[in-house]
C-alpha cells in the first residue's frame, strides 16, 4: 500500500493533478470472517446490509452498521468458503474481534493466522485467482510432505 500510495504522489507532482490522496490504511482494522457458518455469526451484528446470498453476492461490497459503527463489507472467498472482510474504524477493531469469538463460540469459531489461510487458499485450485501476490510462492501442505493435513472439498471449493 505505500509503495502505490508514493507512486500516487508522484503522479501527482509530475502531472500537477489537481487531487488530494490520503493514505488511510491504518484507519481501518480488517477482520475475514469466513466457514459454513459465517453468516448465521455476522448476521447478528450487522445493521442495514442483507447478507442473503441473493443481495449480496460474491465479490460485492457495502456500507452499513457493524456493532453500531461504519463499516465495509466485502464477500470473499479466500480460502473457500463462505465469508466477508469486515472494515471498521480501527479504534472499533478490538471490540469487533473480541465480540466475533464470544459469539462464535457457540459455533466453533476460532482465530485463524495468514499462513493457514493462504495455505487453505493454496490447496483450493478455484480460489487461486484471489489473493496477494506472491501467495502462489506459499508452499503447498504436498510440498511439505503433509498431505493428511489438506483439507479436501469440492470440484469449486463452495
Amino acid at each position: 500500500v505505500d509503495v502505490v500510495y508514493r507512486q500516487m504522489l508522484r503522479w501527482q507532482a509530475q502531472w500537477q493533478l489537481d487531487v488530494d490522496f490520503y493514505h488511510v490504511t491504518s484507519a481501518w482494522a480488517a477482520i475475514n470472517v469466513a466457514g459454513p457458518r459465517a453468516r448465521e455469526l455476522l448476521a447478528p451484528l450487522v445493521e442495514d446490509v442483507d447478507l442473503s446470498a441473493e443481495a449480496f453476492g460474491f465479490s460485492a461490497c457495502r456500507e452499513g452498521q457493524v456493532l453500531g459503527v461504519p463499516a465495509r463489507l466485502m464477500r470473499v472467498g479466500f480460502v473457500g468458503e463462505l465469508g466477508w472482510e469486515v472494515h471498521v474504524p480501527a479504534h472499533h477493531g478490538e471490540a469487533l474481534w473480541q465480540r466475533l469469538l464470544a459469539d462464535g463460540r457457540a459455533l466453533g469459531v476460532a482465530p485463524v493466522g495468514i499462513e493457514a489461510q493462504r495455505l487453505l487458499r493454496r490447496n483450493c485450485p478455484a480460489c487461486m485467482r484471489e489473493g496477494p501476490p506472491g501467495d502462489l510462492d506459499r508452499a503447498a501442505l504436498e510440498d511439505l510432505g503433509m498431505e493428511l493435513a489438506t483439507v479436501h472439498r469440492g470440484a469449486g471449493c463452495e
